[in-house]
C-alpha cells in the first residue's frame, strides 16, 4: 500500500477514500479486466494480494457482483467500508472516508440471477446481454414487477413459437415460477382447466398469484405484483367450465373455442338468458340427431342442469309423461322453471329469464337499447327502403327488436294502422295459451284462420270465444289501449310487436299446445317475412292485407325470425296494399341491421 501510494502521482485529498476514487476513475483502470481489477483493488486498497480465504469468499463475492452488473465504484466502496481497510488507515493515522454510491449491490445480484433463470427456464437458453440488461433495468428501477417480467417471457414470441403442448406448458410454469417439478395432482388440475376452456394466460396468472411464486420473489427480493386475464374465457371461470360441460354432457362432444367464446359473450353480456341458452342446446338439430332416450334426455337435465336427484317421484313422473307423448320442449320448459335452475343461474352470474323488453315511442328512424352500433351503411339501407314507400305514396311504420337483448330499430312505432288479418295471429295464440282444451274442437278452424287467413274461421272463433280473454291477454302484453271488442282493431307497430313478444314466450315456454301452435305460423300467405327469410331461418308470421280504400288499405306483416342465438320480432305496417316488394326490401334491410346489432 505504502509503496503504491509513493509511486502514484497523488494530489492532496481529504481522505484515503478520495485517493482511491480518483484512481478508479482513471481510464487505464476502467479498461482493466474483471480479474485484474479485483487483484489491483486488493493491492491498492488492502495493501496485499488476495489470500486463499479471500479467493474462496470475498473474491468470489466481488466477482459475482461485477458480473451481475454492479459498478466498479460500488465494489470499491465495499473494499473501503471493510474493517480491514479501516484498520489499515488507522495504522497510518489517516481518515478512511467513504465513496458515495447508492447502488444496492445485493439487489442487483439477485435481480440478475432472477432474470437469468427466466431465460433458462422459459426460453431454454442463457441470456443475451442486451435483452438481459433491459429486463434487469425494469426491475431495478421499479417499473416492472416479477409478475410482469414472467408474462413478458412466457408470452414472448420466442416462447410462444416453441408450440408447447399443454403438458409441457404447465411443466414450464412449475420450473419457472415454483422452481420445482410439477406434482401429479396439481398438474392434473391445471391441465383439466386448459382442456375445458380456460386460457394459458389464466393458468399463468394462477401461478403468478400463488404463495409459491410470492416466496420465489421474496427470495430474489423483488416485488411479486399480480396478474389477471381479461380474455372472455377467463372472466368467469365457473361459467366457462359450465358451457364446456354442457356441450360435453348434452351433445357428447367438446365445444370449439369459437362456440365457447360466442356463448360466453352472450351470457356474460346478458344478451341471452340461461333459459334460452339451454334450450338452444337441447332443442337443436344436433341434439335431436343423437336420438337420446327419454331417460338420457331427462337424466342430463337433472344431473347437469338442475343438479337434482333422479330418484324422486318428480323424475319418474316426467319420464312417464314423456313416454305418454309429452313433447321434450314442454318438459324442458317445466324443468327450467324449477327453483334449482334459477339458483344455478344466480350462482353462475347469468340471468335466468330474459328481461321485459321496452320498445320506445318513435317517429324518426331510431336505434334503441343498443349495445352494439349499426353502421351508417345499414341505416342508410333502411332509410332508403322507407323512402321507397314514401315515393310511392304510402305510409309505413315498423319495429324490429331482438328477443334476447332488447336491442332494436323502429320507425313510426306509434302510428296507427288498420290491423286487417294480422290480428288473427295474436288471437289464435291467446286461445291456445289461455284455453288449451279449445284445440281439440277448434284446431282445424285455427289452422285455416292462420295458414290461409280464413275470415270465416276467424269470425267463428270470435263468435265462440269473444273478446274478454283476448283483452286480458293483450293487456298482459302491455297493450292497454287496444279496442279488443273490434274484430279488426287499429294497431300501432309497437303494440303489435308487444303482442308478438308475448307469442314468442308462449312458443318457447314448453306449455301445452305451444309447439303445435307455433307450427301454424311457419307457412302463411302473403308474408314478406317468410318469403324473404324463410329459406334461411325458421319464421313464424301472419300477414294482413286489404284494399278497401282509405284507412282500410293496408299491407301488414308481423312475426318472429328464429335466427340462431338471436331470434327477433319484426312488425311492418303500411298502406302499401299489394306491394310485397316494398315490404320484402325493408325486411331484408332490417335483417342485415339486426346482424350488426348482435354481432
Amino acid at each position: 500500500m505504502a509503496a503504491f501510494i509513493l509511486a502514484w502521482p497523488w494530489k492532496s485529498y481529504g481522505s484515503e477514500a478520495d485517493s482511491v476514487r480518483e484512481f478508479q476513475e482513471e481510464t487505464v483502470f476502467e479498461k482493466q479486466g474483471v480479474y485484474d481489477f479485483l487483484n489491483r483493488l486488493y493491492v491498492i486498497i488492502l495493501g496485499r494480494n488476495p489470500d486463499a480465504e479471500g479467493m474462496r469468499a470475498w473474491y468470489e463475492q466481488w466477482l459475482i457482483q461485477l458480473q451481475a452488473g454492479v459498478s466498479r465504484e460500488a465494489v470499491c466502496k465495499g473494499f473501503i467500508n471493510s474493517e480491514e481497510f479501516k484498520n489499515l488507515c488507522g495504522r497510518y493515522g489517516i481518515r478512511p472516508g467513504t465513496i458515495e454510491n447508492n447502488e444496492n449491490s445485493r439487489q442487483i445480484v439477485l435481480i440478475d440471477q432472477f432474470v437469468e433463470r427466466m431465460y433458462v427456464t422459459a426460453l431454454g437458453r442463457t441470456s443475451d446481454s442486451v435483452g438481459k440488461e433491459q429486463w434487469k433495468a425494469q426491475l431495478i428501477q421499479g417499473s416492472a414487477t416479477g409478475a410482469q417480467i414472467v408474462q413478458g417471457f412466457i408470452f414472448s414470441e420466442e416462447c410462444v413459437n416453441k408450440n408447447l403442448s399443454d403438458e409441457a406448458y404447465v411443466d414450464l410454469l412449475y420450473r419457472a415460477l415454483f422452481d420445482r417439478q410439477a406434482d401429479d395432482e396439481g398438474k392434473a388440475s391445471w391441465l383439466d382447466l386448459l382442456n375445458r376452456g380456460m386460457t394459458r394466460n389464466f393458468v399463468c396468472c394462477g401461478f403468478i398469484n400463488s404463495q409459491e411464486f410470492a416466496a420465489l420473489c421474496e427470495r430474489y427480493e423483488i416485488i411479486r405484483g399480480s396478474a389477471a386475464s381479461g380474455q372472455i374465457r377467463d372472466v368467469n371461470q365457473a361459467l366457462t367450465l359450465w358451457v364446456y360441460d354442457l356441450y360435453a354432457s348434452a351433445l357428447g362432444r367438446p365445444c370449439s373455442v369459437l362456440e365457447q367464446e360466442n356463448a360466453l359473450n352472450l351470457l356474460i353480456n346478458r344478451k341471452i338468458s340461461g333459459n334460452n341458452f339451454v334450450k338452444s342446446i337441447f332443442l337443436s338439430a344436433e341434439y335431436q340427431a343423437r336420438q337420446c332416450s327419454n331417460e338420457d334426455f331427462l337424466g342430463c337435465i337433472y344431473t347437469f342442469i338442475l343438479q337434482k336427484d333422479m330418484s324422486g317421484e318428480d323424475f319418474s313422473g316426467l319420464i312417464q309423461r314423456l313416454a305418454g307423448g309429452a313433447g321434450r320442449d314442454v318438459i324442458l320448459g317445466e324443468c327450467l322453471r324449477m327453483p334449482e335452475f334459477a339458483s344455478r343461474c344466480q350462482n353462475l352470474g347469468i340471468i335466468c329469464e330474459d328481461a321485459a323488453i321496452e320498445i320506445p315511442d318513435s317517429n324518426p328512424l331510431q336505434v334503441f337499447n343498443a349495445w352494439s352500433s349499426v353502421s351508417p351503411q345499414a341505416l342508410n339501407r333502411i332509410q332508403s327502403a322507407v323512402n321507397d314507400f314514401s315515393v310511392a305514396g304510402y305510409d309505413v311504420g315498423f319495429v324490429m327488436v331482438d328477443l334476447h337483448t332488447g336491442q332494436g330499430i323502429s320507425y313510426n312505432s306509434q302510428k296507427e294502422f288498420y290491423s286487417a288479418s294480422t290480428i288473427k295471429g295474436p288471437y289464435v295464440v291467446c286461445l291456445n295459451e289461455m284455453i288449451p282444451s279449445s284445440v281439440s274442437a277448434w284446431g282445424n278452424t285455427m289452422r285455416q284462420t292462420i295458414m290461409v287467413s280464413s275470415n270465416e274461421g276467424y269470425a267463428s272463433l270470435r263468435a265462440t270465444f269473444g273478446s274478454a280473454l283476448f283483452r286480458q291477454w293483450v293487456s298482459e302484453a302491455g297493450c292497454t289501449s287496444v279496442d279488443t271488442s273490434r274484430n279488426y282493431p287499429g294497431l300501432t307497430p309497437k303494440e303489435l310487436a308487444q303482442m308478438w313478444i308475448k307469442c314468442y314466450g308462449f312458443f318457447t315456454g314448453g306449455q301445452e299446445n305451444s309447439q303445435w301452435c307455433a307450427q301454424l305460423f311457419t307457412n302463411t300467405l302473403q308474408s314478406s317475412i317468410l318469403n324473404t327469410l324463410g329459406g334461411t331461418y325458421t319464421t313464424y308470421s301472419k300477414a294482413g292485407w286489404i284494399g278497401a280504400g282509405g284507412y282500410m288499405t293496408v299491407q301488414n306483416d308481423a312475426g318472429i325470425v328464429m335466427k340462431p342465438d338471436h331470434p327477433y320480432v319484426i312488425v311492418i305496417m303500411s298502406g302499401a296494399y299489394g306491394r310485397l316488394d316494398l315490404l320484402s326490401n325493408l325486411v331484408s334491410a332490417l335483417d342485415s341491421a339486426h346482424s350488426e346489432l348482435v354481432m
